[in-house]
């Protein structure tokens, strides 16, 4: 059995996604790794994004999910999560991104209203779905399977 404990870097936009967020991270810590994201971001002087960057950089494995949101923008218009999955892809960073099935049932707030963020997402999904191997899930127990598969590949 491999002994090594990895840092894991989980992103997803917050609102829509918190229940699924707090449901992987703990199946990460049941692995016995060390999840980081948004929940680790203190109060600081330092610009969000600078830290997201320090974590990133300092991360063995990053994680994305993908909901039906597009998320939070950042001053260039992107999506912190998809400048997150950019930066990480940038850096050479494994990946494993899953994107909940389009046709999934959904509450009327999980699901983007604003006709140019649901572009910006639809454009999110094609990207991460181009050139990488995803994972579609449906409900968060399908998703966790789907992570501690695609982990234990990683780590083997």
């Amino acid at each position: 059995m491999n002994s090594n404990k990895f840092q894991i870097f989980v992103s997803s936009t917050y609102r829509d996604l918190s229940a699924v967020r707090r449901s992987v991270i703990e199946t990460i810590q049941r692995l016995l790794h060390f999840p980081v994201g948004m929940e680790q971001f203190s109060s600081d002087d330092d610009e969000q994004w600078v830290i997201i960057q320090e974590m990133i950089q300092q991360t063995d494995y990053y994680i994305c999910i993908v909901g039906h949101r597009y998320g939070s923008l950042c001053k260039d218009g992107r999506s912190f999560t998809e400048k997150e999955w950019d930066y990480a892809k940038e850096l050479g960073i494994p990946i494993m991104t899953f994107v909940r099935n389009r046709d999934a049932k959904t509450a009327p707030d999980e699901r983007e209203t604003d006709p140019v963020l649901a572009n910006k997402l639809n454009e999110f999904v094609a990207k991460v779905t181009a050139d990488k191997m995803v994972d579609f899930w449906y409900e968060a127990a399908d998703l966790n399977t789907k992570v501690v598969t695609a982990l234990f590949k990683a780590f083997s």
